[in-house]
């Protein structure tokens, strides 16, 4: 397998190795390169076909990389670049599109047991990170409290925001939500883009499908 590979990383001289590698293996089809402004416009990334797509770490607040791994289209595997890998980064992702962490130095040689692990559906962690999750997996009780723990999506919005959210999901148009609310059309509306920035979406149908995956109570 061939896999058709988008990369959203500032030019950094710690990730050009892999950068190379990429170009010249031949099981990765290396696009040319988006700078990490596209991240905060969601749709040119969400509509092109890619298998991978790797995205600096820290190119996104927490809760914009989720949206974004959770909009994204079932085919594409996401895979982080950074220094150092974010435990709480990784609880919130692993379970949807996201396959990894990468470091930026990884070469040709590496890049065969990437494809390999990439096929089989695999998580591609450094070994230490690996290590870690195993002894959380097997044994809970010595998970160490989280501080400064992230909302989760529907927790980062005001509750004006989950009102006026919950009514986009149903359907309504904002005339008809600023009615049953009682509040003004202009009103909804700066709701709706503060909903849009924090969450990094841009269409309603975005904010519907996210919605709808985070609180399957609302479909």
């Amino acid at each position: 397998m061939i896999f058709v590979t988008g990369w959203a990383v500032e030019t950094a001289k710690r990730s050009m190795p892999l950068f190379f590698a990429l170009k010249e293996h031949p099981l990765f089809q290396l696009k040319p390169p988006m700078g990490c402004q596209h991240l905060s416009h969601g749709d040119p990334l969400l509509s092109q076909e890619f298998d991978l797509l790797i995205i600096q770490d820290d190119a996104l607040p927490q809760q914009q990389l989720e949206c974004l791994v959770l909009l994204l289209p079932a085919k594409t595997r996401l895979m982080l670049l950074g220094h150092q890998p974010r435990m709480t980064v990784l609880n919130r992702l692993i379970g949807h599109n996201f396959y990894g962490w990468l470091g930026g130095y990884e070469r040709q040689r590496d890049l065969n047991r990437l494809a390999a692990s990439l096929a089989n559906g695999e998580l591609w962690l450094p070994r230490s990170l690996a290590s870690e999750m195993l002894k959380l997996a097997l044994n809970p009780e010595s998970k160490p409290p989280e501080t400064g723990k992230a909302p989760s999506l529907w927790e980062c919005l005001t509750e004006r925001e989950r009102e006026i959210s919950e009514n986009v999901v149903k359907g309504f148009s904002n005339k008809e939500i600023a009615k049953q609310l009682t509040i003004s059309e202009r009103t909804v509306h700066t709701h709706l883009a503060s909903v849009f920035h924090k969450l990094g979406i841009h269409r309603r149908t975005q904010l519907s499908r996210l919605l709808q995956i985070q609180r399957p109570d609302l479909g």
